[in-house]
Parts: C-alpha cells; sequence; structure tokens
C-alpha cells in the first residue's frame, strides 16, 4: 500500500509544495526512511512525502523546519495530511461507498 501511495503522489504532485515550480521535483519524506534502510521496501514513511523542488529540497534539508515554515508559510506536515486525505477520498472512499452517503452533510444538526 504505501509504495502504491509514493507512485500516486507521483502522477498526481507535479508541483513544488513550497515555490510551486513544475521542474527538477523530488519527493521528500517528512518524517525519515534513515540512511541505509532500503527505499524501495513497503515503508509507512512513504505515506509522509511531499514533492520539492530540488532548491526547496535542498533548503529543507539545511534549514531548521520551523524557520523554513516562518520563511515560505508552509507547513510540511499539513501538507501531508492533506495529500493523505486526498490519496484516501480517490482511491478507497469514492469506490466503496455509495453517492448519497458521501453527500451527506454531517454538520446540518449540529446545534
Amino acid at each position: 500500500m504505501f509504495k502504491d501511495y509514493k507512485k500516486w503522489h507521483r502522477e498526481n504532485y507535479n508541483f513544488c509544495v513550497i515555490c510551486g515550480k513544475s521542474e527538477g521535483l523530488q519527493q521528500h519524506h517528512v518524517i525519515s526512511v534513515g540512511t541505509g534502510r532500503n527505499r524501495n521496501k513497503n515503508l509507512p514513511e512513504h505515506l509522509t512525502v511531499v514533492m520539492l523542488c530540488q532548491l526547496c529540497h535542498h533548503n529543507v534539508h539545511n534549514i531548521n523546519e520551523d524557520h523554513l515554515k516562518i520563511l515560505s508559510g508552509v507547513n510540511l506536515h499539513k501538507q501531508v495530511l492533506r495529500q493523505i486525505m486526498k490519496y484516501f477520498n480517490d482511491r478507497i472512499i469514492n469506490k466503496n461507498l455509495d453517492e448519497e452517503f458521501r453527500n451527506v452533510d454531517y454538520y446540518e444538526n449540529d446545534n
């Protein structure tokens, strides 16, 4: 499943989440896979990728993440969550739930 997500991610995110460039893209693991680990294995860390251009990827590795968030206004952890939610919506929810159930407004009756 995790390798499937990485493939889906490459196909659906063709821009840097920090600067918006669409060339020289690389997948960055927000939660590190770790040195020496086999990146071809089905690892849960593959769910934490974001697409970055080469310059932003370099900056992420060389600047404190909190400082980078201040400079760019992008929270990489929130970006990861948005992407995972989109993946599950596109790949799982839309296939398993009928249209009527998906369109229910859950907040309609909240006071």
